[in-house]
C-alpha cells in the first residue's frame, strides 16, 4: 500500500446507526452488531493516520426539508414497530437528518481536522456527492473500507474490505476480504 494513492474509508459510523436512540434502534434492529467493530476500526485509524495515509468518513443522512427523499423511501423507513421513520423526531434529532445529533459520527471514531466527510442521502458515497472529485484530487486509486453497510456501497476503484471492521454486511460482489 503507498499513501500517495491509497486511503482508509470509514463507512456511516453514525449515532444514527451505533447508539441507543438513534435510526437503526427505532427499526426495531439491535445496534450492538454496529458497535462490534469500533474497536478495530479504532486501531486502524491510528495506523492509517500514523502513517499519513488520507483517511475518509461518510455519514447517510438527509436535508432537513428531506427534499432529496423519495415518498417511497420515507414510507419504507417507517415500515418498523415504532412507526418512526427518516425525519421523524427521536432521542438524538431527527431521525438521519443532517446537522442532528445522530446524523454525527460516533465520538470514537471522530474525524480528525483534514479528514473530509461526504455526507450523501443515499447508500453510494458516490452518488450525488462530490467524493469522487475528492478522490481524483488526491489521485486515490485504492481504498481499504471499513464500517457499515460496506457490501452496498457502490465504489468504482480497487478496494479492500477488512471483514473483522465492518457490520451488517455480507459480500457477494467479488471484492476482495481480508481479515
Amino acid at each position: 500500500m503507498n499513501r500517495n494513492n491509497t486511503a482508509l474509508i470509514v463507512i456511516d459510523m453514525q449515532n444514527d446507526f451505533c447508539s441507543r436512540g438513534g435510526y437503526l434502534d427505532h427499526q426495531g434492529y439491535d445496534f450492538a452488531p454496529t458497535r462490534a467493530p469500533i474497536p478495530h476500526i479504532s486501531s486502524l485509524l491510528f495506523a492509517f493516520r500514523e502513517a499519513r495515509f488520507p483517511v475518509f468518513h461518510t455519514r447517510e443522512g438527509h436535508r432537513p426539508d428531506l427534499s432529496d427523499l423519495s415518498p417511497r423511501e420515507l414510507l419504507r423507513s417507517r415500515n418498523n414497530p415504532s412507526g418512526l421513520g427518516i425525519g421523524d423526531k427521536g432521542p438524538l434529532g431527527r431521525l438521519l437528518i443532517r446537522g442532528e445529533v445522530g446524523h454525527d459520527i460516533i465520538p470514537e471514531l471522530y474525524p480528525q481536522p483534514g479528514e473530509p466527510i461526504v455526507d450523501k442521502p443515499g447508500k453510494s458515497a458516490f452518488t450525488h456527492t462530490d467524493f469522487e472529485l475528492l478522490l481524483k484530487v488526491k489521485e486515490i486509486r485504492h481504498l481499504v473500507i471499513c464500517g457499515l453497510t460496506t457490501d452496498v456501497c457502490d465504489w468504482g476503484v480497487q478496494i479492500i474490505v477488512l471483514r473483522s471492521f465492518k457490520a451488517m454486511s455480507s459480500s457477494k460482489s467479488g471484492r476482495r476480504e481480508c481479515h
